[in-house]
């Protein structure tokens, strides 16, 4: 989801964002999207981040094979 998202700001925009925190304040900032679909595209990007980096610590219940 956080990616799509990103791709979907970034064609809005017509940018090249790496990361969605910088496409979805650009597009606020542009007033393309409202403070409602902010928030909302900060919890993507919160969850999103969360997920990617969950159970990465030094003492993970898995390990590389």
């Amino acid at each position: 989801m956080q990616v799509i998202e990103l791709f979907n700001l970034n064609r809005l925009c017509n940018e090249d964002f790496r990361y969605l925190s910088d496409a979805y304040q650009h597009a606020f900032e542009l007033g393309y999207i409202d403070g409602a679909e902010r928030q909302r595209l900060r919890e993507i990007n919160r969850a999103g981040n969360d997920a990617k980096h969950d159970n990465l610590a030094w003492d993970a219940d898995w390990t590389w094979a």
